[in-house]
């Protein structure tokens, strides 16, 4: 999260509400019970891509922090430059 900023309040509180319900939906499923039937799995399988597109919408409304170049401000010693 420090490689980027929200560019708007979606991409603030967005980020954060796919967090919790990710690390919700882990929580389930490892001290949940077990899935009832091998449907269920399926379609808890092809539901998961939703959190794809969620991160994906998320990502839209964050842009790059970038950090400034250390080395684009020191000037360097004429003496030692080769040409």
């Amino acid at each position: 999260m420090s490689a980027t900023r929200a560019r708007d309040r979606i991409g603030r509180i967005a980020l954060y509400a796919l967090i919790v319900t990710v690390v919700a939906s882990y929580f389930a499923a490892l001290y949940g019970p077990p899935p009832p039937n091998a449907n269920a799995i399926a379609a808890a399988g092809h539901l998961s891509w939703l959190f794809v597109i969620w991160a994906y919408w998320v990502d839209r409304h964050r842009t790059v922090r970038l950090k400034p170049d250390p080395h684009k401000y020191v000037q360097e010693d004429p003496v030692r430059v080769r040409l």
